[in-house]
């Protein structure tokens, strides 16, 4: 049974004003003891190939996904030139479609799917994220999480343990990764509230693989 958790949503690959977006994760060559790789990729929405990257780790059993700025802001934006705007709202979504490719003769069994984040709210603000990844058949997902300020807090949803997908035997699957972030002023105009996903690659992955022999 599927984990739904309710949620006002959160989304934008922008930089947070007055901090420098790190540079872009690139995806290894294919390798490991599957040769998998992520291959077909496809953006649609509000994100590149230059915002968010996947990666195997782990012999295989790990998918990292890394945005390379991953940001939505409400409330009093400053902007570069140093003057400021008001903002009641930002969202954005993100839709990757791509194979995950590897050797011939096994079948991939997929759990645990989980986003990470911070957000700093004011009064009133509101800020949320939900997020599914389909492999194969099957979705894991959607995960979800909101928040009213005032508020600094992390976030790390996940799906139930019985939340499962397993590809057919061959040599690769499809899959489709969808996001939504979004940030709603509060009622203070003169502080910024935001969301941010986590881009330090020292955290937990975003995807648990089990590798099949068949």
């Amino acid at each position: 049974m599927k984990r739904q958790l309710t949620l006002l949503a959160a989304a934008g690959f922008l930089g947070l004003a007055g901090i420098p977006a790190p540079a872009q994760a690139t995806p290894p060559p294919a390798g490991g003891p599957h040769a998998a790789r992520f291959a077909n990729m496809k953006y649609t929405g509000g994100c590149g190939e230059r915002d968010l990257s996947f990666s195997l780790s782990s012999q295989d059993t790990a998918v990292d996904i890394i945005p390379s700025s991953a940001v939505v802001e409400a409330g009093r934006i400053v902007r570069p030139d140093g003057t400021t705007t008001w903002s009641p709202g930002k969202e954005l979504k993100c839709t990757v479609t791509g194979t995950l490719q590897h050797a011939p003769g096994w079948r991939i069994t997929a759990r645990a799917f989980r986003m990470h984040g911070f957000a700093d709210l004011t009064e009133g603000a509101r800020a949320g994220l939900k997020s599914q990844f389909t492999l194969g058949k099957d979705t894991l997902g959607p995960i979800t999480w909101n928040a009213t300020g005032p508020a600094l807090v992390s976030f790390d949803p996940v799906t139930d343990a019985d939340d499962t997908t397993t590809t057919a035997c061959g040599d690769g699957s499809p899959f489709v990764f969808t996001n939504r972030i979004v940030a709603a002023a509060g009622t203070d105009r003169t502080t910024t509230s935001y969301l941010t996903l986590d881009i330090d690659d020292v955290r937990p992955p975003a995807l648990s693989l089990v590798w099949e022999r068949c």
